[in-house]
């Protein structure tokens, strides 16, 4: 399946609205509507189908309709737009045409995920939002299985909470003893190690693999599940100088290495651990999972890695650009590979990046040109013969 540009809303210079800080989330509407948070400016800009700046709301502060944080974003069924705020502990809402201010909702810190897996609208109203506790209500430590979901009515309150099966960890090879797992502070301590990668739809399914292999599971609120095609895959190889790269960036920040071993409450020396863990020598199969508005399942492959420099002169290595999506149907039958262009990258190694949103017909992003300048990209999606419907 070919993706192509049809339509980027950023730049360095131009109009202001199309200037962004540091964009951290991305939502869509029925209308083709586009709703870009922007993380740095604490505000959320309105964009039409065709890129035309219709109108911005929310800011930095405290009050009502002020947020400190930007950290997710959602168009709820009856087309509030709910900014997730983590350090207030709520969800503001606003009004999608004119962003006035309607309301909030209060949410315990214990709820809220660092992840890119924060926030889904909701069928039938309300929403889901994504778990990553620490410690249980009780001040225990979280274990396995553990919620990953709870989803909440139009009013905020509390309707069900989804459980992720102790299984998928267990076929996977890293675990903190807090089991804060597709997060932030996992991933630096063990970069290269396939972790558990899951996600929400609209209807309350869970979509949940270890990416050792390129499938997943589908589970259901009845908790049926429904296991997607295995779909052979050339293993994406690390270079040896890259571990080595990576290994002396650990040997020489023990800092760092201490600070995430404390977030993880590990026990051992950090360094030590980080040393002589039994890193593999290809990376995960996939790094992603997202459920597209018409129910299909967009699986992000790892890409390989090249060596790169800083402006100072250091080295270091990161995802190639370009990229691969390997896509498949509502009943987890394989459809095909989309293949993105060349010249465009889609950072898939930092869980708490902004997930892509997907209609039948197009493909919303956040990528990065190689400037590393942020925009929002639409492609259009071209179909195989008899796969357009959905």
């Amino acid at each position: 399946m070919e993706m192509k540009v049809d339509l980027r809303i950023g730049s360095v210079s131009g109009a202001e609205e199309t200037q962004f800080g540091r964009i951290t989330a991305l939502a869509l509407d029925d209308d083709g509507s586009v709703y870009v948070g922007d993380g740095q400016n604490y505000e959320v800009r309105k964009f039409d189908r065709n890129g035309q700046f219709l109108v911005s709301f929310a800011a930095r502060g405290e009050g009502p309709g002020e947020i400190g944080d930007l950290s997710g974003l959602a168009i709820l069924e009856d087309r509030q737009v709910a900014i997730v705020d983590r350090p207030r502990r709520r969800i503001s809402l606003f009004d999608s045409s004119a962003g006035e201010y309607l309301g909030q909702w209060e949410t315990p810190n214990q709820w809220l995920t660092s992840s890119r897996h924060l926030i889904a609208s909701r069928l039938g109203g309300g929403a889901y939002l994504g778990l990553a506790p620490q410690m249980s209500l009780d001040g225990t430590p979280v274990s396995w299985p553990r919620p990953v979901f709870v989803s909440v009515d139009a009013h905020g309150n509390l309707l069900d909470t989804i459980w992720a099966p102790e299984r998928y960890v267990e076929q996977c090879g890293t675990r903190s003893s807090h089991a804060v797992r597709s997060g932030f502070f996992e991933d630096l301590r063990v970069r290269y190690a396939p972790k558990v990668v899951w996600t929400i739809s609209s209807l309350g399914e869970l979509f949940i693999g270890c990416p050792k292999e390129l499938r997943f599971d589908v589970i259901s609120e009845g908790r049926s599940v429904v296991s997607s095609e295995t779909v052979p895959l050339e293993p994406v190889p690390i270079p040896a100088d890259e571990m080595t790269w990576f290994l002396s960036e650990i040997e020489s920040n023990r800092g760092l290495a201490e600070q995430l071993a404390r977030i993880n409450a590990v026990e051992t020396d950090p360094v030590r651990q980080l040393l002589r863990y039994d890193y593999p020598d290809s990376k995960a199969a996939y790094k992603t999972i997202t459920v597209a508005q018409d129910g299909r399942v967009w699986v992000q492959l790892s890409q390989p890695s090249i060596e790169s420099a800083a402006p100072d002169g250091s080295i270091y290595w990161q995802n190639q650009m370009g990229g691969a999506f390997e896509v498949f149907g509502r009943s987890g039958a394989h459809i095909g590979r989309a293949t993105l262009p060349a010249d465009v990258w889609i950072d898939p190694d930092t869980p708490s990046g902004v997930a892509a949103v997907i209609t039948n017909s197009h493909f919303w992003a956040v990528t990065l040109d190689s400037l590393s300048v942020q925009s929002v990209t639409r492609f259009t999606i071209s179909w195989p013969t008899g796969e357009s419907g959905g």
